[in-house]
């Protein structure tokens, strides 16, 4: 299978990579240091779960007239979904499937507006991974993926490189469930500087996660969004505390002195809060921390 991964981060180099050592075709796009190191020495994988491993791939800077690919893992923050999407428009074919691993709950159809509807799927995925070096991405913990029901052929094609793969008859319920972590820890991992495995340990963050998946679900209950599950502060607690010593995304970019994600997180669930008439303390306490912590790393530079 011929295979594109738009957004060669951390999660895209993973999924990538391991679709790589299953044997498929794959290219990536990625930022210029990682992309030549990948060209130079292949992607190396260090999975605290199975070992170290090299995968030999493509790797460009842009997006470059080729073979339509059978297959797209739409990888960027959600800031770059629309552009993305427009430089993939002259490459996919009628048959490319085009899959978004990203956080937030509308890239799906901010991509399918440009690339169409049908071409375009949401998938949830759990992965604690991050790039530690140009050309190294670190496995830390999990690494499955959930598909829509009618893509259920591409379970086996994921599977066999490693990934566990499942589907639902409910992926937009899926999306918002993943939704909770994002907009209850995301932020506040990054806030606090710590893992989500010592976010689950903490009585003051654990209550501050519980606040804040309230919100969205009553959110979602507005939306006519069918969650699955029940005891949804615990479902998001035992998720975090599955993710172990793993960093969320938004502190891995503060880190790295990259724009975060916050306004498709918690500045989405405010601006729905709003439209809704829907009380969101929590989730706009951690928006408005969340917005301002770069500019602390902005100032210390400048003094």
């Amino acid at each position: 299978m011929k295979i594109l991964v738009v957004g060669a981060g951390a999660v895209g180099s993973y999924y990538g990579g391991r679709l790589a050592l299953g044997g498929h075709d794959v290219t990536f796009i990625g930022r210029a240091r990682h992309v030549q190191a990948i060209q130079a020495n292949g992607l190396t994988i260090d999975s605290k779960v199975t070992g170290k491993h090299n995968a030999r791939v493509h790797a460009a800077e842009a997006v470059f007239a080729s073979t339509p690919p059978d297959l797209v893992l739409l990888c960027v923050k959600s800031f770059d979904t629309e552009e993305a999407a427009r430089s993939l428009r002259d490459l996919v074919a009628p048959y490319t499937v085009i899959l978004c691993l990203q956080n937030g709950i509308d890239n799906h159809n901010i991509a399918g507006r440009i690339l169409g509807p049908n071409r375009v799927h949401p998938t949830v995925i759990y992965v604690g991974v991050r790039i530690s070096e140009p050309g190294v991405v670190e496995h830390v913990g999990r690494g499955e993926i959930i598909l829509p029901e009618k893509l259920s052929a591409l379970c086996s094609t994921f599977a066999e490189a490693g990934i566990p793969a499942r589907t639902t008859d409910n992926i937009l319920g899926m999306v918002w469930s993943k939704f909770l972590l994002n907009a209850s820890c995301n932020a506040l991992g990054m806030i606090s500087g710590i893992s989500f495995g010592e976010l689950a340990q903490s009585p003051e963050a654990r209550q501050v996660i519980c606040g804040a998946v309230d919100e969205v679900v009553r959110i979602a209950e507005a939306k006519g969004v069918r969650i699955p599950g029940e005891d949804y502060p615990s479902q998001v607690l035992k998720t975090c505390e599955s993710l172990g010593v793993g960093l969320s995304s938004m502190l891995q970019d503060h880190r790295a002195r990259k724009r975060i994600e916050i306004d498709a997180l918690n500045g989405e669930v405010v601006r729905l809060g709003i439209e809704l008439g829907i009380p969101t303390p929590y989730n706009a306490t951690l928006y408005a921390t969340g917005k301002l912590l770069p500019l602390q790393s902005v100032k210390r530079e400048s003094a």
